[in-house]
């Protein structure tokens, strides 16, 4: 199974469309900011229940924490101009790792399960993982 996201005018999974504002208008948008961990927002879909991956950014070249539904951290997101280029997934109880998106001009994407596209963490990718740690343990996460 592919995972992938069509950039569309209504913001789709944090979609980024281009504007006179930059970004999309704030009724379109699928996701909200709860917290805020340094200059790294913590994002939460809501649409849904599920941690849905956000493959595009409003802001260029930025990181974001992704929580599940109660506000646990279970990802961390780079982008690259406003796409999704590397994310490191730590579930309960699943060890850390990373994956790489690719990117087309309005389609961000990965194969899902993809055993070559699985990675340990570098430096960065600790420390902000041991900081989501630290904030879901402070917030009562186990």
């Amino acid at each position: 199974m592919i995972i992938y996201n069509v950039c569309t005018t209504m913001g789709g999974r944090g979609a980024f469309q281009n504007s006179k504002g930059g970004g999309i208008n704030v009724e379109y948008r699928e996701y909200k900011a709860i917290d805020k961990i340094g200059h790294i927002k913590v994002l939460i879909w809501t649409e849904g229940e599920n941690n849905k991956t956000i493959t595009f950014s409003n802001t260029p070249n930025t990181t974001y924490y992704s929580a599940d539904k109660y506000g646990r951290i279970e990802k961390i997101y780079y982008y690259r101009d406003h796409r999704l280029i590397k994310s490191v997934d730590f579930k309960r109880n699943e060890t850390p790792h990373t994956h790489y998106w690719s990117s087309s001009d309005s389609v961000v994407g990965r194969k899902e399960h993809d055993p070559n596209n699985t990675f340990p963490l570098n430096e960065r990718d600790i420390r902000l993982w041991k900081t989501a740690v630290k904030y879901n343990k402070e917030h009562g996460f186990t």
